[in-house]
């Protein structure tokens, strides 16, 4: 059942992107970052997937404005994955390369990105340090 509430909420936030005007945009932008602040954990998780897929989507826009709440979340969040994860979005969002080089492949499934975030950031990582 969560899964499938999960599925559904995500679906609505990506259509109303995909679908909106230039007007709709603040709205969804101020949609997200309610769902950033949300007391329910499922609901912030599904904020960080729609933010990087959003960004996976469309590389070249601009999502500064949730760093405040992505900092809020990696340092008070009571759920560990989902301090991991926010950290994950944050590095994702603000760098020039990564939306690049890894894609949401499966938008039912927001953890095989992010383990597909986290391994080439240790591969990155790895080949940085030897050097």
């Amino acid at each position: 059942m969560k899964r499938l509430l999960y599925i559904v909420g995500s679906l609505v936030l990506i259509m109303s992107f995909l679908l909106a005007g230039e007007q709709d945009v603040e709205k969804i932008k101020t949609n997200y970052k309610s769902a950033l602040e949300s007391n329910n954990p499922g609901v912030r998780f599904s904020g960080l997937f729609n933010l990087v897929y959003m960004k996976s989507q469309y590389p070249e826009i601009s999502l500064e404005m949730y760093n405040r709440q992505l900092q809020k979340i990696i340092k008070e969040d009571n759920e560990a994955i989902i301090r991991v994860d926010a950290n994950l979005a944050y590095l994702y969002l603000n760098s020039e390369d990564l939306a690049y080089v890894v894609k949401v492949q499966d938008k039912e499934n927001p953890k095989e990105f992010f383990n597909t975030l986290y391994r080439t950031l240790n591969v990155q990582n790895v080949t940085m340090n030897r050097m």
